[in-house]
């Protein structure tokens, strides 16, 4: 297996933390400094070598999954048991930021859901078009007009990935515009996400009412 020059870069450093007991660095704040600076450097050096060689093994997997298919080794059974996106959804958090309603309006945070057959997320490749209307009423109707909109192709939201307390989603950040600084306007979210792998495309919306500041 080959070793990647961070790896190698990594070790280096190392040793001369191992050997930086016996030197003196402008006192011991300043080889307090230099020692943490080394650390950090090592840690930064450490975490590029494993996606490094994440997106290695994960290449070579995809090479050997072509094979098997032109082999014709992946069965029926196989291939149905692969999860595939079977409609989205846009979680109920998703509106105007800050939250702080205090705030002024500086953009939207949208979070967005692929799931499977069985309503659980399930990551999905394709091209994601979201926007956000101003509506008049806080009633569901036509909207008003667009105030921000973003088309996310399969690379992008690949990056747009989260997961954490909040749950597994797509976290989409869209700017706004000066006329949406009022928290008391509905706003309704429309999101599209065209499946790359079957060609469907799955639709959903969500209406949301900023909360007036105090």
């Amino acid at each position: 297996m080959n070793h990647h020059p961070a790896a190698a870069f990594v070790l280096a450093l190392f040793a001369c933390l191992c050997g930086c007991g016996t030197a003196t660095i402008g006192g011991a704040r300043g080889f307090a400094t230099a020692n943490d600076e080394l650390r950090a450097r090592v840690a930064t050096l450490e975490s590029q070598n494993r996606l490094l060689t994440a997106q290695r093994d994960e290449l070579a997997a995809k090479l050997a999954e072509e094979q098997r298919v032109r082999e014709g080794v992946v069965g029926r059974d196989v291939l149905a048991a692969i999860p595939r996106c079977a409609g989205i959804e846009i979680d109920s958090l998703s509106g105007v930021a800050p939250a702080d309603p205090e705030a002024p309006v500086s953009g939207f945070i949208l979070y967005i859901r692929t799931l499977d057959g069985e309503r659980r997320f399930v990551q999905a490749v394709g091209t994601l078009r979201v926007e956000v209307l101003q509506l008049d009423e806080p009633v569901r109707g036509e909207p008003a007009r667009v105030v921000a909109s973003a088309v996310v192709g399969p690379a992008d939201l690949r990056s747009a990935y989260r997961s954490g307390f909040g749950g597994t989603h797509y976290s989409v950040e869209l700017p706004a515009p000066a006329s949406a600084d009022e928290r008391g306007r509905p706003y309704m979210i429309r999101a599209r996400f065209e499946d790359a792998l079957t060609g469907v495309a799955h639709d959903a919306s969500h209406q949301t009412s900023p909360r007036r500041s105090r």
